[in-house]
């Protein structure tokens, strides 16, 4: 399960290629709670901002701010 705050992935793509890689990811069995904020985690279970999760592993990114030019 991909998690994400916004309303569609990889929000510094264009909306066209975003929507494929959120396509391909899916026929591959990944599922999407987008305008989701992950609020918490414990041992087991992940909160998010509408509900809950369970997980054993928990892998969490944060985009970096642009490098100024």
């Amino acid at each position: 399960m991909l998690v994400h705050a916004r309303d569609r992935i990889l929000p510094e793509l264009s909306e066209s290629l975003a929507r494929y890689a959120q396509e391909k990811m899916q026929l591959r069995g990944v599922s999407f709670r987008l305008n989701t904020r992950i609020v918490d985690a414990h041992p087991g279970v992940v909160l998010l901002s509408d509900g809950e999760i369970h997980a054993e592993t928990l892998v969490w990114t944060r985009a970096l701010p642009r490098a100024p030019s």
